[in-house]
């Protein structure tokens, strides 16, 4: 029986606290199969559990293998995985909060919302992106 090709993916936080890290994976491997590999290899060595692999916007299942998300006829660069981290105290390790959209499934950073008083003029502030990737 054949070996499953592999893929390099690139596991990115979104802050800058660390560095772009690369892993080679079997297109087999399960989503979980990764987050067992980043636990030990990763540095900051998170978890299964505090682990949030998000790949193209969704946050991504245990159970999904690679080869179920990826475009195998087009992966010719690292695809990029994003990596959110909860501590056990549900401290994020990454800077900003992100949420789940339910309507889209999509995750986005949250923005809280400033009430304005009624003799100031509404001051449009950008959201949360000092220290975030793009």
């Amino acid at each position: 029986m054949a070996a499953s090709p592999s893929v390099e993916i690139l596991i990115r936080a979104p802050s800058q606290r660390v560095d772009d890290f690369s892993l080679i994976c079997d297109v087999g491997w399960t989503i979980h199969q990764i987050k067992a590999k980043l636990s030990t290899l990763y540095p900051t060595h998170p978890t299964t559990g505090e682990q949030k692999l998000i790949y193209r916007g969704q946050l991504m299942s245990d159970h999904v293998q690679l080869k179920d998300v990826l475009d195998l006829q087009e992966v010719n660069q690292r695809e990029v995985f994003h990596l959110v981290c909860h501590h056990q105290a549900g401290k994020a390790v990454s800077a900003g909060s992100l949420l789940t959209n339910p309507a889209s499934g999509r995750i986005e950073q949250e923005v809280a919302s400033q009430p304005v008083a009624p003799s100031e003029e509404p001051v449009e502030t950008p959201p949360f992106s000092e220290g975030l990737r793009h």
